[in-house]
């Protein structure tokens, strides 16, 4: 007899879990736990909060929101020079513009930004012997997230800026169409073409074909 669906649905979960309960089974036993405890769990990290020791934790939180704030700023800063430069040569005429800008693009989007940072601080150095990112090892951080932010604000700018060249040109008026209250005679509104170029049909808006409709309604009613 055929198992019913959400029988079978039910025994696929009891599977899963019977899986997920047997990898925890094997992995706990097999960890370094005191290792683990004396390099996150350390007792002079976390101190003592009942006898006003907080330990290291306090410094730690700090200068993390402190480092945070000074590579956000800064990363932010140079790479929105960069997405602008980067937007305008995707929207260049120049072709080589264009497959360089996108080159760049899809390169950097497509890399973790952690992975950015690691090549900054230790993959250019080992390449181009002699160079050093500027900071030392702050300075490959935030070398490493200048090219990764100024990659996706590029997109982004692009296609405000395309949007916007769009939107322009689809705002201004149809020649000999009359932008009044009820948009002219037929037409359609400021912003929307006034014919189909797929079948070259002049454009009714809703509010006109209701009004139509109305209009052809009442022309059928018997006197």
């Amino acid at each position: 007899m055929p198992l019913k669906r959400k029988t079978r649905r039910n025994l696929g979960r009891a599977v899963l879990y019977a899986v997920l309960l047997g990898l925890l089974l094997l992995l706990i036993p097999a960890a370094d736990w005191p290792t683990i405890r004396a390099n996150f769990f350390a007792p002079g990290g976390i101190g003592n909060p009942f006898k006003g020791d907080w330990g290291t934790w306090p410094d730690l939180i700090t200068i993390g929101v402190k480092n945070t704030i000074i590579y956000t700023a800064i990363a932010f800063g140079v790479g929105l020079v960069l997405a602008v430069v980067l937007a305008l040569m995707r929207l260049s005429p120049i072709g080589a513009y264009r497959w360089l800008a996108t080159a760049y693009i899809e390169f950097f989007r497509a890399l973790p930004a952690l992975l950015v940072v690691l090549l900054m601080a230790f993959g250019i150095p080992i390449a181009f012997s002699g160079w050093t990112p500027p900071g030392g090892t702050v300075g490959a951080g935030v070398v490493g997230l200048i090219p990764v932010a100024g990659a996706y604000m590029a997109e982004t700018i692009r296609a405000g800026i395309r949007g916007r060249a769009q939107g322009s040109d689809r705002g201004r008026p149809v020649a000999g169409h009359e932008c009044g209250p009820d948009h002219g005679h037929g037409g359609a509104p400021p912003g929307l073409p006034d014919r189909d170029p797929a079948t070259d049909q002049r454009v009714r808006t809703p509010d006109q074909g209701h009004r139509a409709a109305v209009r052809d309604r009442l022309r059928r009613r018997p006197a």
